[in-house]
Parts: C-alpha cells; sequence; structure tokens
C-alpha cells in the first residue's frame, strides 16, 4: 500500500470553540493528539460572508473576488434577480486538485463542500456522496464515471434535507442518519484510500455542518455509549474516531496530515430577519417609493411569489428557487448569513433602474450606517447591531459579482429578538418563524503535523494560504498562487 504525502482531514463547520472542549476533556482524543504534536492556528475565513467562500478559498488559494463563489444566492449583473447557487458551482479558479492535474500528479478528493466535478480529474473524486446540501439524487457524481455505481450498490444514494423544518419526533431519525453517514463515509475512504496512489488525499466530512444546524440542544434518546444524550457531542466523537481510524490505516512515516475545522457553528440567536422591514422603513424615512416604480416591482416579482407559494403548499422545496429583490426601493438585502446582513444600493449605473445617484451615494451609505447602528432589542433595549463595515474595506469592487456595499455585524445574544426600536424608525417586529438552533461564526482552525512540521501555536492565518501550503508539502509550486505557507518546514520536501 502506498500512502499519501499530504492528507487533508476536513469537518465542515465543526465548531472550533466547541471542539478545543471537547478536546481538553479527553473527549477527542485523536484530534487532541494532533493538535499537541503539531502547529495549529485560527483560521481566518474572508470577512463578513461566513459559510459560501470558505472552501473555494482553501481549495483555490484566492479571495472572493478571484473565485466568486460566495454565497447561496447572487444578484445577476444587470438584474434585480438573485440566482440561487447550487452546491456544485463553478469556480473562476481553479482548486488545487486541478492544479496537479496540470503538473500530472493526482489527487483523491471526496465530498470537499461547494466544488463541482471536475473536468479530466487526474486520481479519483467525489462530490455529494455523504454531503451537506446535495439535494438532488445527481449531486452525487464520481471520477471515473464507473465509482458511481460501485459506491451506490455498497453505501446507497442519499441525499439531504438538513434545512427543511422538524417536529420533535423527526430530530433523532435525522441524528441516527448522520451517524450512519460518518459510517459510510469512513467505509467509502477506507475503500478508496487503498486503491489509491495519489499523493495528495482530501476527505471531508459534513456531519458537523448539519448536525450543528438542527441539533444544538436537541437531547436525543439515543443515547451513545459514553451516556451521552446530546447528539451534537455524539457526531463529534464519532468523527474524531474516524479520524482515528484513517490515520491508523493510511498515514506513513512520511506523511504530512491537515486537519480542517472550517468555520463555527453556535447557537446564537439570529437578528437577521430584522433586515427587511428595517430597510423598507429607513427607505420611508427618505421618501415613499413612486407608484410606478412599486407596480413595476410588483409584477416582476409576481411569478417568483406564485411559484413558492404553490411550492410551499404541496409541502415541496421551494428555497433553491431564484428571488427578485424589491426594484422599487433605494436599498435592498443581499444574502447572507443570519450573523451578518448585507445591503446593496439600488445605484444608478450599476442596477438597471438606479434609484441612488452617484453623487448621494456617500450621504446614503452614512445614513444607513447612522439608521442601523441606533437599532436596540425592543426587550432589553441592547444594542443589536455590533459594527458596520464598507465592503470595499475588504473585497475589491471590480469584477462586480453582485457584493453588498454595508455588511452588518449583528449582536450575539441569548434570547430570540422579537423586533427592534430607535428613535429615527420606531418600533419594527420580525418574523422569527422556523428558525433553526445553529448558526454560523465566522473562523475555524486548522492543524498541521508530519515529520517536517515543528509543534507550536501559530499566529491566526488566512484561509487562502492552505494551497501554498499544499504546494509547499508536496514540494512543488503552483503559477499564479502567491500566498504565503501557513508553516515553515525543517527541511525541504523532493520534488514530486
Amino acid at each position: 500500500m502506498s500512502y499519501p504525502s499530504v492528507l487533508v482531514l476536513g469537518f465542515d463547520s465543526l465548531d472550533p470553540t466547541r471542539g478545543q472542549q471537547m478536546m481538553d476533556q479527553g473527549l477527542l482524543p485523536n484530534l487532541a493528539a494532533l493538535a499537541a504534536d503539531g502547529h495549529t492556528s485560527r483560521l481566518v475565513n474572508p470577512y463578513g460572508l461566513v459559510s459560501g467562500p470558505v472552501w473555494p478559498t482553501l481549495m483555490s488559494g484566492t479571495g472572493v473576488t478571484e473565485h466568486q463563489v460566495w454565497t447561496w444566492r447572487r444578484l445577476r449583473n444587470g438584474t434585480y434577480r438573485q440566482r440561487h447557487i447550487p452546491i456544485s458551482t463553478p469556480s473562476a479558479k481553479p482548486p488545487v486538485w486541478e492544479l496537479l492535474r496540470d503538473q500530472g500528479i493526482e489527487s483523491l478528493v471526496i465530498d470537499v463542500p461547494r466544488h463541482e466535478l471536475s473536468a479530466e480529474h487526474r486520481g479519483t473524486q467525489v462530490t455529494g456522496f455523504r454531503q451537506h446540501d446535495a439535494f438532488l439524487d445527481n449531486d452525487f457524481r464520481t471520477s471515473p464515471p464507473e465509482l458511481r455505481d460501485r459506491l451506490a450498490d455498497q453505501f446507497g444514494v442519499q441525499v439531504d434535507d438538513c434545512d427543511r423544518a422538524r417536529t420533535d419526533d423527526r430530530f433523532d431519525e435525522l441524528y441516527g442518519r448522520l451517524m450512519g453517514s460518518i459510517d459510510d463515509k469512513l467505509a467509502a475512504a477506507h475503500l478508496l484510500l487503498e486503491e489509491s496512489e495519489a499523493p495528495l488525499a482530501i476527505i471531508t466530512f459534513t456531519e458537523s455542518h448539519c448536525g450543528g444546524h438542527q441539533l444544538l440542544g436537541h437531547r436525543s434518546p439515543l443515547v451513545a455509549a459514553d451516556g451521552s444524550s446530546d447528539p451534537v457531542v455524539n457526531i463529534y466523537t464519532k468523527l474524531d474516531a474516524a479520524a482515528g481510524s484513517i490515520l491508523e490505516r493510511h498515514c506513513g512515516p512520511e506523511t504530512a496530515v491537515v486537519v480542517i475545522f472550517s468555520h463555527g457553528l453556535s447557537d446564537v440567536n439570529p437578528v437577521s430577519r430584522l433586515l427587511p422591514p428595517v430597510l423598507e422603513a429607513i427607505n420611508h424615512t427618505i421618501g415613499a417609493p413612486k407608484r410606478t416604480h412599486k407596480a413595476r416591482a410588483f409584477v416582476e416579482r409576481l411569478p417568483n411569489r406564485l411559484h413558492r407559494l404553490a411550492l410551499r403548499l404541496t409541502g415541496r422545496d421551494f428555497e433553491p428557487l431564484d428571488h427578485w429583490v424589491d426594484s422599487s426601493q433605494r436599498f435592498f438585502s443581499v444574502a447572507l448569513l443570519p450573523i451578518y446582513g448585507g445591503i446593496r444600493l439600488n445605484l444608478e449605473g450599476r442596477e438597471p433602474r438606479g434609484l441612488v445617484g452617484v453623487a448621494e451615494k456617500e450621504t446614503v451609505l452614512a445614513k444607513l450606517e447612522k439608521d442601523l447602528r441606533s437599532l436596540r432589542d425592543v426587550d432589553t433595549g441592547v444594542p443589536l447591531v455590533t459594527a458596520v463595515e464598507r465592503a470595499v474595506d475588504h473585497y475589491a469592487s471590480e469584477p462586480d459579482i453582485g457584493l453588498p456595499d454595508l455588511i452588518i455585524e449583528w449582536a450575539h445574544l441569548e434570547h430570540q429578538v422579537r423586533g427592534s426600536t430607535s428613535d429615527t424608525l420606531g418600533t419594527i417586529m420580525a418574523d422569527i418563524e422556523n428558525l433553526r438552533p445553529g448558526n454560523h461564526l465566522p473562523d475555524g482552525h486548522i492543524i498541521f503535523t508530519g515529520p517536517r512540521i515543528n509543534a507550536q501555536e501559530g499566529s491566526p492565518v488566512d484561509s487562502d494560504r492552505l494551497v501554498p501550503t499544499i504546494a509547499k508539502l508536496l514540494g512543488t509550486s503552483f503559477p499564479g498562487i502567491t500566498g504565503e505557507s501557513m508553516v515553515d518546514l525543517t527541511e525541504p520536501v523532493s520534488v514530486q
């Protein structure tokens, strides 16, 4: 058997704070041993965008405006239509396994989030096998193509319905399925690693993502062997055991191991449902939309609303539909995950029927910032906004990929926010129906261990530096990838 030179184990949305606590408690012994022997750092992800661009940034070594994958619903240039972005999203920049393919180097890639099946992949690739957001049967694809039938015959095809609303009795069914999914992923990883001679292997487990969304705070009658009835603890524990099994069977003395906790998940209470009515109220303090603008926006959005209603009434999933923003407003919300809010101006010369002139752009942005900072929780009076940032301070404005102009950081509160109050806007109540308990937090954690890697706690590292690190561990380099490695090596690696 040949061992990979670099083995990457990804744990999607395994919360680094919760994970560290469990390592300290001895509940994740395999991951704790890697951290003790390796180089550890906080993983700094793209600001304000949370989960969407995390894996494309990690795997391409480029920033958001370069790879252009950042949300699940993106504004189409020249329209008011927000296109739904599926699980397998073409990136404007190639992932590391395509960079290796161009050098004639094989790789084994299993279920890396937000990546489609690569054309002419060199080695083995699997997408949508046991993966969060794999909604459809045809999200499960492989290279070579015949591998799909082998895996389907042995493990079955499983689609993801994690984000659907559930009654209490369905949470235990989900928990049991996630625990079984880890078993399937581990067995498939053993099978493919034994057959592979690729110097790079990337295996991602996503059960921590779905489990964190749906099961935080839930108590299950399906008690684990250690007596725990906390399903998230049990999922993390089982993932640690899977990591230990892979490390034991598929790591040689020269294998460098990379462990990624991609970003956080916690039971923070989101304030994001407030944003649309708040923006409507701010719009009205400037002046009510013209009737002609409202009529045109109503007609523009009507087919989508009727389609969503029909799907909702028949119990079908309407989330993957495209969405139209309200073109009668001077600004509108952009889809970000709940701990952040995004606002984009309906800017003249950029949007099809822009209502904010270029000369008044700064005045409107300043008013938005002031009014947002004035928001207080209707029940406790505490501030609801901790920061309002200009996106241009974090991302290039060109090319225009539909990013917001303002990014709001909402407060993390221990209670559900019913509404806001402020002297300017008055009291505004929020729609708080069907809110899942787990919401994403921005940063992650990364561990490196291997024969040439010093054990130390490193400074925080940007996620776009992983690809140059993998290149360094493989003894190669990639044209156009200029970032620095996350780790220094005690001695160089011979070129593959």
